[in-house]
């Protein structure tokens, strides 16, 4: 690599140096636009797309650590851009009240995003900054971010995520539904509540106005106190899955993994339980309150 080619800068909520002279603009533009277009939604936010970044390139750390054959410097400025536009598009339909995302439409188009943008980037001597297999490689992974329902183990996974897929796919998919066992239970509670507050458009509206009558108020809490309990047992399924979706590494890197990176499960798990049982104690005043 030349040395014209390095352009070192810290990325906000990130603590990451890019390599390419590109990749800072793209990142920093699709940020921007994330948080001049999604500022109305309260889990899909900046936040939500930083922390995927961040969790992303800890995970590319970890494998470099382990055996850095597999991660190329390179391979860190393709995380960045993979993170920043695997959620940029977001469509979704209101029905009865909320929000339904349109999936796998909008993991398409968010991948189709971050292509364009690569696509026709350039370097200093106006050579394309991204080799095709790059741009096919950020696409996938975004491709396999499109969630779906695990019915025996009660949680989200990743169709796509299979024992073949590429190290870049891997941090994106673990990152974006990792946050109990990366992040751990204050985390994983305030990205629950965001969640919620997102999707139920007509609940949040009346809380909002504080119009809500005392049937709507009962309503309102029972939905909140059963995500809850959902949440308990989507960490769990998490937990039951992660030797699954960690198919295809190195015994060695699965142990650094759980070693560093999936270390929050339990004590997120313990976290959720005894939240559900304050909130089901809680007021409903008391109950809005509690939301992170």
């Amino acid at each position: 690599m030349n040395n014209h080619e390095v352009f070192s800068n810290n990325l906000e909520g990130v603590g990451r140096e890019t390599v390419i002279s590109t990749t800072n603009g793209i990142v920093n533009n699709a940020l921007s636009e994330i948080s001049d277009f999604h500022k109305d939604k309260a889990y899909h936010s900046i936040d939500h797309t930083q922390m995927i970044m961040r969790r992303a390139t800890k995970f590319l750390e970890i494998v470099r650590d382990v055996e850095p054959e597999l991660v190329t410097e390179r391979d860190f400025d393709l995380v960045l851009i993979a993170g920043a536009y695997h959620d940029i598009y977001q469509d979704y339909d209101v029905i009865d009240g909320r929000r339904v995302r349109k999936a796998p439409y909008n993991e398409e188009e968010s991948a189709h995003r971050a292509a364009a943008e690569m696509a026709i980037a350039t370097g200093w001597d106006g050579s394309p900054a991204y080799s095709d297999d790059e741009i096919a490689s950020v696409m996938t992974a975004i491709h396999h971010t499109v969630p779906a329902w695990d019915v025996e183990n009660r949680t989200v996974y990743q169709p796509e995520l299979n024992a073949e897929s590429s190290i870049l796919s891997r941090a994106i998919a673990y990152a974006d539904i990792g946050t109990a066992a990366i992040d751990g239970p204050d985390q994983a509670i305030r990205d629950a509540d965001r969640l919620f507050l997102e999707d139920n458009v007509d609940l949040v509206e009346k809380i909002a106005s504080g119009t809500a009558s005392e049937e709507d108020k009962a309503v309102i809490k029972a939905k909140l106190v059963g995500w809850t309990q959902i949440q308990e047992g989507f960490i769990t399924g998490r937990r039951n899955r992660l030797d699954l979706e960690l198919e295809g590494l190195s015994d060695e890197l699965k142990i650094a993994l759980k070693d560093r990176l999936f270390v929050h499960y339990e004590e997120s798990i313990i976290a959720l339980q005894t939240l559900l049982e304050e909130r089901k104690e809680m007021e409903f005043e008391e109950l809005i309150m509690s939301l992170r």
